[in-house]
């Protein structure tokens, strides 16, 4: 836990790589990779942005995946990252569906028109 917290306090290229290592990692404690991921948000690396994009799409549990979306939230600018949440807003469990739309309220990349086709009239979703 502690050095979860000292490399998100050093950033740089190697410790976004471990912090995104903890957080992918099926077998930590879930708190860890939590911390992880809020690591990840605090360092705010576009390095960073496939993992995140990867872990909120993945299997992991619910709390992960959420806090993975607040992390994309984060990346405003970022296409592939309002991609993700846009997909998790159509898909996505109800705490899932929430924080995906708060995030994407800031995008300015950001098609409501698109997204809620895709919600509720397009079946390949």
């Amino acid at each position: 836990m502690a050095l979860i917290g000292v490399l998100g306090r050093m950033g740089g290229p190697v410790a976004e790589k471990a912090l995104l290592q903890a957080a992918l990692a099926p077998n930590a404690h879930l708190h860890h990779r939590v911390e992880a991921v809020y690591a990840l948000r605090r360092l705010h690396g576009l390095s960073t942005l496939p993992g995140l994009c990867v872990l909120a799409r993945s299997e992991a549990p619910e709390l992960i995946r959420v806090a993975a979306l607040g992390a994309l939230g984060d990346f405003t600018d970022s296409q592939q990252a309002c991609r993700a949440l846009a997909e998790r807003m159509a898909t996505g469990t109800d705490r899932e569906r929430i924080e995906a739309a708060r995030c994407l309220l800031c995008f300015t990349a950001f098609d409501l028109k698109t997204a809620f086709h895709a919600r509720f009239f397009d079946r390949a979703w």
